[in-house]
């Protein structure tokens, strides 16, 4: 650094308004250091503070450093000093945020650094540099202050747009770095497209000050076809990444989307885009069902007309992350009529629900056609109502699960976990667990159509006043509901299903849950590619950063009994055991019956048949969840064999999955002892998509002999769904029509609705 340098900084910190807007910066700082999440270094922290950054770098540098620099000489190294004052200006925020990261025990610092230079320190950097090439155009400050605001306002202004216009929900831009634009997803991490994109930002900002430079011909003392080629080449790259963002993955437009996903299938006003590397007959049955939820939802909100709608389903998670955002989020556009959902479920959760949304926008006259309430201080500026925006698609997809909202928000009383309507309706409805809010609120206005008729909800939702349209309190409408509610019956055993589920924590309740996040995803990319025991290290990574999270000490063990790990599991299971003293009641029993069980297994692997007797006749089956009872049922069903069956079992269940074509004729000639061995290959049939072998295998279970009422019900679920998505719809209709078992039919009620629909449709 030359001298000039050194008396730029100088001058620069004895400025007044640079401390004006340090203190800006600072007290940002400070105010997130009081949020949860924000109080990290990590994405929410420096998200906000690379915007307030901006603004305040653009006024410093547009103002402040070209009066400094104003009469100085050999103004040609410019660019140095200003990227050095960029980076020194954030040093207040760093060293707060840095602080407050360690006294709340920040899991990865070095994520955090990274988080922070790649938001806070270059859209600093790019502020610095662009606001003092637009003081040099202009000798008068106001005009300085104008065009830094207009340009400000013109690049979120292009980002926004994009947003309201374009499918993606994230967007990278020169000011703020990376918006994920989901609320619920904890991965968020920085990706290439991130590098790409700050990159791009940088040559902006050398082809802006450059071109400056040269067209107003400063700086003589530099050879100017130097600076024109500095300029030329900038605006090159800049343009160049620009033109193939959507190869670089930092921006992408529906015709990109459309034509990487390259699956369209159009039924009348439905349009479904889809991967071509889903399977066939998956996107056959989400086809499906889309036309079955389209049609039926138009008569549950009592539509006259067809409203356009356009269903994107992504192959995968990373997929839908990549092109669209929200990686764990299934999100529709109401506004332009759309949906973007992976390809997961069969039938699918929310497919019903995102749709919903869309359709629920004609009962609204905002310009993004969702539902809006006036701000409370400020009642002449509309805000989305949540509560409603949410509770609507709940309500609209309510007969569509194998628990209703109204059974789940009973369980949410039984296990002490209810939140009010009230503090649902006018809270902060985010700041609860989803499971909470969105069920309180959709099984609340469920009630309400049913009970009201669906003009007076729709008349709620439309912005009119609660008291006038249902003639009461919002207050005495939440008695009237909890009365209500006292009627409704529940199965013990549905509790235990779904005490779990209904009492996860809110991710603003998880230390450093993204990092969290990352570790796990990590484990699972090591784990998918063979490398088990990266997978295991960034498994252990994880279980130090979120101690209280049972299904990560789970999957540690199990990856540490697949590199038969013996010491390590023991030793696991042993301290998991003390550990689970200091988790809640709720997930204790389960996860104490979630080791017996991987306990047992690992006696199986290791011979010790004995040892593995000995612990399942010390389990309890009570009071556990169905899927955990059914594991148990099965292992003590299979040590209740001889030894030399138990090893040819074992074996088979635990070692090799039976995925060759020539292996089957002999799995199902087996005519052993062991009643559940079709039942077990039926399923792993059915988990690896061969519907085919799988019914075959059903097909030869005698369900007299099998061992539990659940597996019984499980068996016909399992048996009836095989049949459909082998292609064979009319024999599992007529199963089903013929079935006894009320809690089968209700499982697969939505498959039968969605075969007999399209039935009816082929038909006319």
């Amino acid at each position: 650094m030359d001298v000039l340098t050194f008396s730029l900084i100088s001058k620069f910190f004895k400025n007044r308004t640079v401390w004006v807007a340090l203190v800006v910066n600072i007290v940002v700082a400070l105010l997130n250091t009081r949020v949860p999440l924000f109080n990290l270094m990590d994405y929410e922290s420096s998200f906000v503070l690379a915007i307030i950054h901006s603004i305040t770098g653009l006024l410093v540098s547009g103002t402040v450093i070209h009066r400094i620099t104003r009469e100085s000489e050999g103004k040609e190294g410019m660019l140095l000093p200003l990227m050095i004052l960029s980076g020194l200006f954030t040093v207040p925020a760093f060293l707060i945020m840095l602080f407050s990261s360690i006294i709340s025990s920040q899991c990865a610092i070095c994520s955090g650094l990274q988080f922070f230079f790649m938001y806070v320190v270059l859209s600093t950097m790019f502020s610095f540099i662009l606001g003092y090439s637009i003081s040099l155009i202009f000798k008068k400050t106001r005009y300085v202050l104008l065009s830094i605001a207009a340009i400000f306002f013109a690049f979120i202004g292009m980002d926004i747009f994009r947003f309201f216009t374009q499918p993606p929900i994230f967007f990278y831009g020169q000011f703020y770095g990376f918006f994920s634009g989901a609320f619920y997803d904890q991965l968020i991490e920085i990706k290439s497209p991130f590098y790409y994109s700050r990159i791009s930002d940088l040559f902006l900002a050398s082809a802006v000050f450059h071109g400056v430079i040269f067209f107003k011909k400063l700086y003589f003392k530099t050879n100017r076809n130097v600076i024109l080629v500095v300029f030329l080449a900038s605006l090159v790259v800049f343009s160049g990444s620009s033109i193939l963002s959507h190869k670089l993955g930092y921006r992408y437009t529906r015709d990109c989307i459309e034509e990487i996903l390259g699956g369209k299938k159009k039924k009348n006003s439905l349009t479904v885009v889809y991967s071509t590397d889903i399977p066939e007959w998956k996107i056959e049955f989400l086809y499906r069902q889309a036309v079955y939820d389209y049609e039926t939802l138009h008569n549950w909100f009592r539509l006259r007309n067809k409203t356009p709608l356009k269903v994107f389903i992504f192959k995968n998670r990373d997929q839908k992350r990549k092109l669209f955002g929200a990686r764990n989020v299934e999100v529709a556009k109401p506004h332009l009529k759309e949906i973007y959902i992976t390809a997961d479920s069969i039938p699918h959760r929310s497919m019903r629900h995102e749709m919903a949304h869309v359709l629920a926008g004609y009962y609204t006259d905002s310009f993004f056609k969702v539902a809006t309430k006036p701000l409370k201080y400020m009642p002449f500026v509309a805000i989305p109502d949540i509560p409603m925006i949410e509770g609507i698609a709940v309500a609209a997809a309510f007969d569509e699960t194998e628990i209703n909202p109204w059974e789940k928000l009973k369980i949410l009383k039984i296990l002490g976990l209810n939140a009010n309507i009230s503090r649902v309706f006018t809270g902060n409805f985010y700041a609860l667990p989803s499971q909470i809010a969105y069920t309180v609120a959709g099984s609340f206005i469920r009630f309400l159509y049913t009970k009201f008729g669906p003009k007076a909800v729709f008349r709620w939702h439309a912005g009119d006043n609660f008291k006038a349209i249902f003639k009461m309190e919002l207050e005495d409408a939440e008695k009237l509901f909890n009365e209500f509610l006292d009627k409704i019956e529940v199965d013990p055993q549905t509790v235990v299903d779904f005490r779990k589920a209904m009492s996860a924590r809110s991710v603003h309740q998880i230390r450093c849950v993204h990092q969290v996040a990352r570790e796990m995803e990590k484990a699972s990319v090591c784990a998918a590619n063979g490398n088990a025991r990266s997978a295991l290290n960034h498994i252990a990574s994880a279980m130090v950063y979120d101690p209280e999270n049972s299904d990560i000490h789970i999957s540690f063990i199990k990856t540490a009994q697949d590199l038969n790990y013996t010491f390590l599991v023991n030793s696991m299971l042993r301290n998991a055991r003390l550990q689970s003293s200091s988790m809640s009641s709720l997930g204790r029993r389960e996860y104490l019956t979630s080791l017996r069980i991987l306990e047992i297994q690992s006696y199986l692997k290791d011979g010790l048949y004995e040892k593995a007797r000995e612990i399942s006749g010390k389990t309890d089956e009570s009071d556990i969840p169905l899927n955990l009872k059914r594991q148990i049922i099965m292992l003590k069903s299979l040590l209740s064999l001889n030894n030399l069956e138990i090893i040819k079992l074992s074996n088979y269940l635990f070692d090799v999955s039976p995925d060759k074509k020539e292996t089957m004729p002999l799995i199902l000639k087996y005519d052993g002892k062991w009643p559940l061995f079709h039942y077990m290959t039926g399923s792993m049939m059915l988990y690896q998509d061969k519907f085919e072998y799988a019914a075959g295998a059903f097909a030869l279970v005698d369900i007299s002999k099998l061992p539990d009422e659940s597996f019984k019900t499980e068996y016909r679920v399992r048996y009836l769904k095989s049949l459909y998505l082998a292609g064979n719809i009319k024999k599992f209709v007529s199963e089903f029509n013929s079935e006894s078992d009320g809690k089968v039919k209700r499982r697969l009620l939505k498959m039968k609705k969605i075969a007999e629909f399209n039935m009816d449709l082929k038909e006319n």
